[in-house]
């Protein structure tokens, strides 16, 4: 398996209120070459809240947020963020910037070419079913969180005309990732 590793660097900015305020040229280059030409333009006056799926995350994400604006130290932790045909790993790291404001900095590590898994096009054809998939590590809720190939053939998804909708929560292991990047576990109630 072919792993090709990079330096990439997609960046943005929530104002105090989360709203993008700003995303840089990579986050432009990064959209386009995902079939997103223009994402950059319909996003920045938008509130980071209407991009981020799921109950679970958003909590985590909240909490980051609040952490890094009450310490003014950065925090960093893994992701990944798959495309049909190929697996990318990054590091986000979530720093403070001025009047309350936040910079997020996605660095791409490594991608994994895989054989197109056709589930994960974002044209598919959805049943009223839903799946979920961790926000963080990208594998799938089938009882057992497993990778997307795996999903698939555990679910005679292939067998089927129309796939199950996803959406987003998170693993447990990676639910620990993040509450470690905070540096304490969250205050009540918060995930």
């Amino acid at each position: 398996m072919d792993v090709q590793t990079s330096s990439l660097f997609v960046g943005y900015r929530v104002d105090a209120r989360d709203v993008l305020e700003d995303v840089s040229g990579a986050f432009a280059d990064f959209a386009r070459e995902n079939g997103a030409a223009g994402l950059e333009t319909r996003v920045v006056g938008t509130s980071l809240w209407g991009h981020v799926v799921g109950r679970e995350v958003q909590a985590i994400y909240r909490d980051l947020l609040a952490h890094v604006r009450r310490t003014g130290r950065p925090v960093v932790f893994p992701y990944r963020c798959d495309a049909p045909g190929r697996r990318r790993y990054l590091e986000m790291r979530m720093r403070p910037a001025a009047r309350e404001a936040v910079e997020f900095e996605s660095k791409l590590l490594r991608e994994v070419p895989r054989a197109s898994v056709e589930w994960l096009e974002p044209e598919r054809q959805t049943e009223p079913d839903l799946l979920v998939v961790c926000a963080w590590c990208r594998r799938f809720d089938i009882g057992a969180w497993v990778e997307a190939e795996e999903a698939i053939g555990l679910l005679g998804l292939f067998d089927q005309r129309r796939f199950p909708a996803m959406s987003h929560g998170i693993c447990d292991a990676c639910k620990a990732t993040a509450v470690a990047a905070l540096g304490s576990a969250p205050g009540p109630g918060a995930i």
